[in-house]
């Protein structure tokens, strides 16, 4: 990718790419292509904005992928080239996705993630048709640098599936300059063109010196070398560095195993060392039970061998507990794991806690989500002969959530039944009961011990109740986040369960019974700290709930959480209001919202007045109208028509009528809100003259300004009284009240108020 502008060819000294072959038989490591673009700035006709590049850019590169297997992809992209680059990596079309799934890592020199310094280029440019490319790449006020920062953050995919380098410049560059003849010229007073901060804002993971690094030279001059340059060697290995692990596959490592089909993958990697190495023995150990690892692992032998334990899931099966007894029992099988130089072990597991430990400090292959691709071929492969199209494929493996587990069910499902994909599909449409009915047929797989569940639902089932006997806390916070919405759970929304439930004495025991659920890859956690589960396991979690008997206990748990939880909605709180509303109509839906349980009613009321709040500030009249009236009906019959929260309901009610123009309800409601607020507290309380500030606004806003001018001043005289001149609520309705008299023509007299 070259930059803004276009360099003599005696600029270029060396040609970075093509001089990255292998030391050992001078054969290039890679296939090496090249892309420019328009890059004159003065005088340009060129009307092509960052996207019209980017869709360019894709167009020439989609032969790379256009095979069943595609070669990995790294890009060495400067300035501009490297946003071209990140805008064509965050398209949507399928046949992009290929492309971006492919690319293993980047390369930036210089690249203004943030912007960079256009002063001069403004100038340069004038009035001419590329000018509103040149603004968007600007550090101040880029309306599209943000968002494509955002959007390419995890383009590529998580932690560990790629890499990106990002090297900046650390000398000033000359600017663009006019001279007398009106030509333009490179020779204006120097700049930063590209801040350090700009040109390394990308990943908020690679922020270490092996994906930062600095160039002595300026913005142009930092892609060209000498062949000795130390600078040169210094690109040159990261760029090799890059294409090996590139090679080696390492893109595939992606997240754990628990969502995979990770017996498949080790009876794979047997097969493959019984061709390539005849001579090794290999033995294959269901870890499920002592009994059974017992069984077929005590064999002696000699020679070279492999040993696969396929599910060892249980930590506590092969690690005593700490403060267990020593003697017999369950426990301890990691005794019997044999450590030579002439064998091998390959685990494979849903937990990754009892696989850090089996692996005792070797590195862990993560089986990632399967990509559409190879969900549409193992989909193909366990159908046979069914007519079936690639949407129906796609879709069957987005419903599915790409399980590869979920997807051998179904295929096994249609065949069985003699149903087209479509048939499928429309059972799972039913209901979320016919989708989990459908996750609870069992069907056959190779390499399956007797003894194992033979359907998905079955085996969420056993992760469940080994998390149970492992970490009660953690299942418990897994029964609650059930019943809440299944994205964005926040860590606070646990610390309060655990806190009102005294499961927890610090932070310590809830980061440990997250990092359970976690390990089987039951949850996963956002950049944020917030907690996503899959619909599927979040569908099985519940019917496995109501199995129990336990659903409606943590229904409630989950009112009384989120209503505990959930702020009163207004400017200060709008955020949280925002990020907790999916929990709040969650949890509105559920059983334990139609209790006549004081507890729960009272919980329900709460949630709903804050939540009409939220409503109200947004502008959502109708349904923060709903609410309000809903939880003050609650309060009424549960609380009373004078308790201070029911009255906080009807005045919250009062003003989303006043918010719609009912100016009638508004000051009937607002009246009777006051009346008994100053019967019940008295005329100086602070909730009477909140009623007070309330009912002077309506009449205000329905043209009764004496009226509200008077009630007011009452208002304002026992803020005053109460609160201190100084305090905020006095001085809003001081406000209040000047603005009303200035609009009447009237000279303030807020100070005569005392």
């Amino acid at each position: 990718m070259t930059t803004l502008f276009a360099p003599p060819d005696e600029d270029h000294r060396v040609d970075l790419p093509y001089d990255l072959r292998s030391e050992a038989n001078d054969r290039l490591m890679a296939r090496i292509m090249t892309y420019g673009y328009e890059s004159t700035v003065a005088g340009s006709q060129s009307i092509q904005n960052l996207e019209d590049l980017a869709t360019s850019l894709q167009t020439g590169l989609r032969s790379l992928v256009a095979g069943p297997m595609s070669r990995p992809v790294i890009f060495v992209a400067h300035s501009l080239g490297g946003l071209i680059v990140k805008q064509a990596a965050k398209s949507e079309d399928e046949d992009d996705k290929k492309l971006v799934q492919a690319v293993y890592g980047i390369v930036f020199f210089g690249v203004p993630h943030d912007g960079m310094d256009i002063t001069s280029l403004i100038s340069m440019v004038g009035d001419g048709p590329n000018r509103f490319l040149i603004e968007s790449i600007g550090q101040s006020n880029s309306q599209i640098l943000p968002i494509l920062r955002r959007e390419f953050h995890t383009a590529l995919g998580d932690k560990g599936s790629s890499e990106i380098v990002c090297f900046y410049e650390t000398m000033k560059s000359p600017t663009a300059q006019q001279d007398e003849k009106g030509n333009w010229a490179m020779n204006g007073p120097p700049a930063v063109l590209v801040s350090k901060t700009s040109a390394t804002h990308c990943r908020s993971w690679e922020d270490g010196p092996e994906h930062i690094c600095a160039v002595a030279r300026t913005h142009s001059e930092m892609v060209k070398f000498g062949r000795n340059d130390h600078d040169y060697e210094n690109v040159r290995e990261r760029l090799r560095g890059l294409a090996h692990r590139a090679v080696a596959g390492r893109r595939r490592q992606q997240a754990l195993g628990a969502k995979c089909k990770k017996t498949q993958i080790a009876l794979a990697y047997v097969y493959w060392l019984s061709d390539a190495c005849p001579h090794v023995s290999v033995f294959w150990v269901h870890g499920s039970s002592r009994e059974n690892f017992l069984k077929d692992w005590l064999v002696t032998t000699r020679g070279p061998w492999l040993m696969v334990i396929d599910n060892a899931d249980d930590t506590d099966l092969f690690f005593r507990p700490s403060g267990a007894a020593s003697d017999g029992g369950k426990g301890n099988l990691e005794q019997f794991l044999p450590e030579c130089s002439h064998g091998a072990l390959l685990v494979t597991t849903r937990n990754k806690q009892a696989g850090v430990k089996l692996a005792k400090g070797q590195r862990l292959i993560d089986v990632g989500r399967m990509e559409g691709e190879e969900c549409q071929s193992l989909l193909r492969a366990r159908l046979g002969g069914v007519a079936v199209t690639a949407a129906d494929l796609s879709t069957l493996s987005d419903r599915l959530e790409h399980l590869p587990l979920a997807l051998a069910q179904a295929a096994a499902f249609i065949q069985e039944n003699s149903i087209t994909v479509q048939g499928y599909l429309g059972l799972q449409d039913e209901s979320d009961q016919s989708l989990v009915n459908l996750l609870s047929e069992e069907f056959e797989t190779v390499g399956r011990d007797s003894e194992t569940p033979r359907a998905v639902a079955h085996t969420w089932v056993l992760s469940f109740q080994q998390i149970q006997r492992q970490n009660p806390f953690a299942g418990e916070l897994l029964s609650l986040m059930s019943r809440l919405d299944r994205q964005g759970i926040p860590e606070a929304f646990l610390s309060n369960y655990g806190k009102r439930n005294n499961r927890f004495d610090g932070r310590l025991e809830l980061v440990k019974a997250v990092g359970v659920l976690k390990a089987f890859s039951l949850v996963s956690e956002e950049k944020g700290g917030s907690l996503n589960m899959h619909r599927l396991v979040q569908l099985v979690t519940r019917k496995w709930l109501t199995k129990e008997g336990t659903a409606g206990r943590y229904d409630r748990e989950a009112l009384l959480t989120v209503s505990k939880m959930y702020p009163f909605g207004k400017f200060e709180t709008r955020a949280i209001c925002s990020a907790y509303l999916p929990h709040a109509n969650a949890v509105l839906n559920l059983g334990s919202c139609a209790s006549e349980e004081e507890a729960e009613a009272k919980a329900k009321a709460s949630l709903l007045h804050h939540m009409a709040g939220y409503l109200s500030f947004e502008g959502k009249w109708r349904d923060a109208e709903r609410f309000s009236l809903q939880a003050g009906q609650i309060r009424k019959r549960v609380l009373g028509e004078e308790n201070c929260d029911t009255l906080a309901s009807m005045n919250n009610l009062a003003s989303m009528y006043s918010n719609q123009g009912r100016w009638k309800e508004a000051e009937e409601l607002g009246v009777r809100v006051l009346e008994t607020s100053k019967r019940v507290l008295g005329e100086d309380h602070r909730h009477t003259l909140t009623n007070m500030n309330k009912l002077a606004s309506t009449w205000h806003d329905s043209d009764r300004r004496d009226k509200a001018i008077l009630l007011m001043k009452d208002c304002i005289r026992g803020r005053q009284q109460i609160f201190g001149r100084d305090h905020p609520y006095t001085q809003s309705s001081e406000s209040a009240l000047k603005s009303w008299q200035e609009d009447l023509g009237g000279r303030p007299k807020v100070d005569a108020v005392t």
